[in-house]
């Protein structure tokens, strides 16, 4: 699991659904966050106010906090597109 997954859910405006739309659009959070606001709009149709939000990084501050906590706690997260997610 990346940072950019965990920043994905701690984006504000994205929820699952949105995140699992922005999954199917770029194939990738990692791809998701390398997009530029247009392509966020035009390609997954998302309001212009969420691309902003996916574009300014606004959940990464706290995903990277979140996977410092597990690296120090020991935890392995898992991503729902991770190879090790169960079925």
């Amino acid at each position: 699991m990346t940072v950019e997954d965990i920043a994905l859910q701690f984006t504000p405006g994205i929820g699952v659904k949105g995140a699992v739309h922005l999954l199917e659009c770029f194939g990738s959070a990692e791809r998701i966050f390398a997009a530029a606001e247009e392509e966020l709009t035009l390609r997954a149709e998302l309001r212009p106010d969420l691309a902003r939000q996916i574009v300014r990084r606004a959940g990464f501050s706290s995903a990277e906090k979140e996977l410092k906590y597990c690296r120090k706690h020991g935890i392995i997260p898992i991503a729902s597109t991770d190879p090790e997610y169960p079925p």
